[in-house]
């Protein structure tokens, strides 16, 4: 049987497309969910410099803060050391903290905000 130039092209393009998104699915699935509160922030400006000064550190995939919810949001490898004392370090410069601080393995469910509010506190202080 043969098969034309574009017919190579489309499935050689077909397979690529396919080996693509199994390895994708695959680096994502073996990602950690890092949450935390981000106690400082004034402005959506101020959220997105930490976000940048974050992504810049090794390992970080994804990171976001929300000014509205203060909430910060990582995903990262499994193997990568990292807790709530190194992104106060990191964070020192723009005057943040975080608090309410936790990690999920090879998280994949959906992502729920964290409570500023009540994040941290006592249930007698609440």
């Amino acid at each position: 049987m043969f098969v034309g130039k574009d017919g190579m092209r489309s499935g050689l393009f077909l397979v690529l497309l396919l080996m693509c998104s199994h390895m994708r699915g695959q680096q994502d699935g073996a990602l950690d969910l890092v949450q935390a509160v981000v106690d400082g922030l004034r402005s959506p400006q101020q959220a997105h410099e930490a976000a940048l000064l974050i992504q810049e550190h090794t390992g970080i995939a994804v990171c976001r803060v929300d000014h509205n919810t203060r909430n910060l949001m990582l995903q990262v490898g499994p193997g990568i050391a990292l807790n709530a004392s190194m992104l106060d370090q990191w964070l020192t410069g723009l005057q943040l903290h975080v608090r309410c601080y936790r990690r999920i393995p090879h998280a994949t469910g959906p992502f729920h905000h964290l409570d500023p509010r009540h994040c941290g506190l006592d249930p007698a202080d609440r």
